[in-house]
């Protein structure tokens, strides 16, 4: 853990936050700088936004994808509403994180239920994903897919289980 609090401070920690995220439960000692990450990012982000900016945190979006997924992998329904926020936003901020935001709810299965208003507004849109490199239609439809399936799965898990059944 020390090593990986150290990695944490580095100006580029995209790879501790994902070893973090794959020690999961056990990396609870690093969650106060996490959530420090997190909550630094927000507020840059916010300022930026605040200015409008002419580019809005295309970048700094991915700190949030991989910060906040880090979070829900080790803290589980402790963080969900943090989670489910910077998510949300990152995505807002920058379409392109798609495909990773939408990882993360799927794996928090019901702690994700206020996730599907911005799910649907992206499959009202005629292309997701965004991508300045390419107008390929296989990422565009992958996005659609996932959004379908959880849209779907989250609304299942939302609606209680008729009686009898548990």
């Amino acid at each position: 853990m020390p090593l990986l609090e150290r990695l944490l401070d580095h100006q580029r920690n995209f790879d501790a936050i994902g070893l973090a995220s794959r020690i999961e439960p056990p990396a609870t000692p690093v969650l106060p700088r996490l959530r420090q990450i997190l909550n630094e990012q927000t507020e840059i982000n916010a300022r930026n936004e605040q200015a409008d900016a002419a580019v809005l945190n295309v970048g700094n979006a991915w700190t949030l994808v991989h910060t906040a997924s880090a979070l829900w992998d080790i803290a589980g329904d402790s963080e969900a509403d943090t989670v489910v926020s910077a998510l949300l936003n990152a995505w807002k901020d920058n379409d392109s994180t798609a495909p990773d935001v939408l990882a993360c709810p799927n794996r928090m299965g019901q702690a994700a239920r206020p996730a599907p208003p911005r799910i649907q507004t992206s499959l009202a849109q005629p292309h997701r994903g965004n991508d300045p490199w390419s107008d390929a239609v296989a990422p565009d439809l992958g996005i659609e897919r996932i959004c379908r399936y959880l849209v779907a799965r989250l609304r299942d898990l939302s609606e209680p289980a008729p009686a009898g059944e548990e």
